[in-house]
């Protein structure tokens, strides 16, 4: 029976494919039966004009996807059972109507679809003032490298000269010395690494009662349990942290000292003493999280509790993403060294080795004085952002003649802590209606807490984007204030 292949005279692809998809089609549809012996390819060739060995090209594309069967030096058939009936293990006839897998998920994760509203809470830095060529110039210089060892797989604690250029940094802007590097996919990589190190089923990870969720949600799939520790005014409170402890069988405490999240609040060195004392009693293990340590305005910030962690109990947290941009996805666990060969195994268990290309050309660029210079340029554009947003927020408190926003000005960082008189929902819903959305206390909490405080990022959006935001929160403030 001579077969009429189409689209043979197409230009895109090579022939033979396009004489593979046509004969698969035929065979699908049922032009061609199953389990038919096909014409010979010399009398397809000759009947379709196209050169033999085409045919045999396509023959060959089809028997490797299952379509056709050969019979040695004897001729080619149609195979009876089809790749599409295995794929869903079933008869052609229903292949329009498949029955969705029940995919399960873990129900902690929030998997509600969002709209899309700008988000007056995320922590999203300000791209406005990028060197883009300096930043250009040193991703040249390390693509122009060629160096072998970079393009290939290769050491998931991350490149030597990364490893060398940020502890020395870490020496001279915090210092932290006698730490081994791991290069991680970003921070959330870097939390996630550490704290399945030491988690095992069961065990218990203390955090502070108004938290981080993308670390408090990474607690339950590795088996633990978290508990969260009370907070004042000036911080988590070591006097509960301490009762937990008497408690619980505690494994880990992960904190962030410094411009706390999401509460702003930095921890007096009194304080973190306390804290390290509790966990050095208890034999707890110290997380800490220093997420956005280069943006603190007026006066040098504290030197992060690794810096003296004399038990090498501490596991610190650094990232590049905010410091930088964000899909630069560099993040820095600074690890005692007893840990860190067990922390790169369990890196090149999840992802192997981190972006090469990006971490030589951010090593290049810290080696110069451009890097130091941006940061300067960064903190001082960040505090004018700050000053802008609290002199809007105490202008709508004046107008009332009373404090509708209260909060504290943040020491550095990138976001306000608000709290309002006012059932924090309603607030919410106006946003909502003009197009913006707010973080609300329990969108943070362990456990649930009174709900009349937000969350008020100032770093991505620029002088205008927060005024007109701002204006929507103070519009609905002259409402509430009548």
């Amino acid at each position: 029976m001579p077969i009429l292949l189409t689209n043979t005279k197409d230009t895109s692809g090579p022939t033979y494919r396009r004489v593979a998809e046509s004969l698969r089609l035929l065979i699908v549809s049922g032009a061609i039966p199953r389990g038919s012996k096909l014409p010979s390819s010399r009398n397809l060739a000759e009947f379709n004009q196209i050169h033999r060995q085409t045919i045999m090209n396509a023959f060959g594309e089809l028997m490797a996807q299952g379509y056709i069967l050969a019979e040695e030096r004897k001729a080619y058939y149609v195979a009876r059972e089809l790749p599409e009936d295995l794929q869903t293990g079933t008869s052609l006839t229903t292949l329009h109507n498949p029955t969705p897998y029940p995919w399960q998920w873990n129900q902690t994760a929030n998997t509600q679809p969002r709209k899309r509203l700008v988000d007056l809470s995320s922590v999203r830095p300000d791209l406005d003032l990028l060197p883009w060529n300096e930043l250009r110039s040193c991703y040249r210089r390390a693509l122009q490298s060629r160096h072998e060892n970079h393009m290939q797989y290769g050491n998931p604690q991350g490149l030597d000269i990364f490893i060398q250029t940020y502890q020395a940094y870490l020496q001279q802007s915090r210092r932290i010395f006698g730490r081994d590097i791991v290069v991680t996919n970003g921070s959330q990589e870097g939390i996630y690494l550490a704290l399945k190190l030491p988690i095992k089923p069961g065990d218990i990870v203390a955090m502070a009662q108004l938290c981080y969720p993308n670390a408090s949600q990474i607690v339950s799939p590795l088996g633990g349990k978290v508990r969260g520790v009370n907070m004042d005014t000036q911080g988590l409170c070591p006097e509960h942290l301490e009762m937990i402890c008497r408690k619980h069988s505690v494994r880990a405490l992960y904190l962030t000292p410094l411009h706390q999240y999401p509460t702003t609040i930095t921890l007096s060195a009194k304080r973190r003493q306390m804290i390290y004392e509790v966990c050095r009693k208890y034999q707890v293990a110290i997380i800490e999280d220093d997420y956005d340590h280069e943006f603190h305005f007026d006066t040098k910030p504290q030197a992060p509790m690794a810096s003296g962690d004399v038990d090498l109990r501490i596991i610190y947290l650094s990232t590049l993403s905010k410091t930088i941009f964000p899909g630069l996805r560099l993040g820095v666990i600074a690890a005692p060294p007893n840990i860190s060969e067990r922390l790169a195994r369990l890196k090149d268990q999840l992802s192997g080795e981190t972006n090469a290309v990006g971490q030589l050309a951010v090593a290049y660029w810290m080696q110069t004085e451009g890097f130091e210079r941006y940061l300067r340029t960064m903190r001082r554009r960040y505090q004018g952002k700050r000053d802008m947003v609290h002199n809007l927020l105490q202008q709508a408190n004046h107008k009332q003649k009373r404090s509708f926003f209260s909060y504290n000005l943040p020491l550095g960082g990138l976001a306000f802590w608000i709290s309002i008189p006012t059932p924090i929902e309603t607030l919410q819903s106006h946003c909502e209606d003009k197009g913006y959305t707010l973080r609300d206390t329990n969108f943070y909490a362990i456990d649930k807490l009174p709900n009349n405080s937000f969350r008020l990022s100032y770093a991505g959006l620029d002088e205008s984007g927060l005024e007109q935001g701002i204006k929507v929160l103070t519009d609905l403030a002259k409402k509430q204030m009548v």
